[in-house]
């Protein structure tokens, strides 16, 4: 009688383990189908219902913390990736996402950490090495031309690392490897401002004002509206003594961007003008 009563105990608990799992799978499908209908707290709520009951779905929280992004809730939406990456550490897309999160919200260390470990599970991932390296640009961090060095070669068309390698190799004064960077960014996108206005900055760090002018201009016509693209043009202008046109161009600044620092600038080629 023992062992019938018991067999049907773990029936039981057999049984309701699957009911628990059928019944939270139910919950995750309704949310997945008002969040197709864009009702997304109404799938928020069948998110939660779904974790209350499998408190271990990991489905369940990556599909709520994509809706918790998509009301701007980024904080839960990153404590919902926590609880994937808890359930499953090896799950590179949720580091990956974390680390986007953290990286748009400024988590500067949380999302290194992150895009770390997506290179850990996926080494051949151009992504990661990219907005690692990004990380690293943003503290100055020469770390970055590696990062940048291996997301290219996993990625040779990715231009924006070309545009910020090339930037890095101008800060350690390597006027040689920043050119190549932009040239290649440049084929690639030739409507690309910036990698015309960062080559621009090297002809003139090189004394070349010509040609950063040139640079510049072509920078300008691509983007009209970027005040310290004016400035650095009017900055060639001054050092080659055409204080005019260096008042055109820190006025134009000045216009855009009132806080311009092309202010000083303006002042001095004024006083030269009027010796």
């Amino acid at each position: 009688m023992k062992k019938i009563v018991l067999a049907m105990l773990l029936l039981a608990f057999l049984l309701g383990g699957q009911l628990m799992a059928q019944t939270a799978d139910v919950f995750n499908e309704r949310g997945k189908t008002f969040a197709d209908q864009g009702e997304f707290d109404k799938a928020i709520a069948e998110y939660t219902q779904a974790i209350r009951i499998n408190p271990d779905y990991a489905d369940a929280y990556y599909n709520r913390a994509y809706m918790y992004l998509k009301k701007e809730n980024p904080d839960a939406a990153i404590a919902d990736l926590t609880q994937v990456i808890r359930i499953n550490p090896n799950s590179k897309e949720a580091y990956f996402n974390r680390g986007m999160l953290n990286y748009f919200e400024k988590n500067q260390n949380e999302a290194l950490n992150d895009f770390t470990q997506v290179i850990k599970l996926d080494p051949n991932d151009a992504e990661a090495y990219y907005f690692r390296g990004m990380l690293n640009y943003f503290r100055g961090n020469g770390e970055s031309i590696n990062d940048f060095t291996q997301a290219i070669k996993l990625d040779p068309k990715k231009v924006e690392a070309y545009v910020y390698r090339g930037y890095m190799y101008y800060l350690k004064k390597n006027y040689t490897e920043a050119i190549k960077d932009y040239n290649q960014a440049i084929k690639l996108d030739p409507k690309n401002a910036k990698a015309y206005y960062n080559r621009g900055l090297v002809y003139l760090e090189k004394n070349n004002y010509n040609q950063a002018i040139k640079e510049f201009t072509q920078a300008i016509k691509l983007n009209p509206n970027d005040a310290e693209m004016y400035t650095n043009r009017g900055l060639a202008y001054y050092r080659k003594k055409d204080y005019k046109k260096a008042i055109e161009d820190c006025e134009a600044a000045l216009r855009i961007d009132p806080n311009s620092n092309a202010s000083l600038l303006l002042e001095h080629a004024r006083s030269e003008q009027k010796k």
